[in-house]
């Protein structure tokens, strides 16, 4: 699960890829040269995927395994 910093979204796995292409849907230009950068630059779409992922939650995101306890 990815859980924004201020704590007010959450986003299970399962729709991480999807809230991702969301959010660069409504990026900055650059932001959506990154988005097709790693589309071309990946072999696979399960490395495009985990490339998007990545790349949609660094920054203001921290992942949380099932379980775990996130400290901000």
């Amino acid at each position: 699960m990815y859980i924004e910093f201020n704590g007010y979204r959450k986003v299970e796995d399962e729709e991480a890829f999807m809230f991702a292409c969301g959010m660069l849907e409504g990026g900055t230009e650059s932001e959506k040269e990154t988005f097709m950068d790693i589309i071309k630059d990946s072999d696979t779409f399960e490395e495009a995927r985990k490339g998007i992922i990545d790349y949609a939650f660094s920054g203001n995101w921290v992942y949380r395994k099932e379980n775990e306890d996130v400290n901000f």
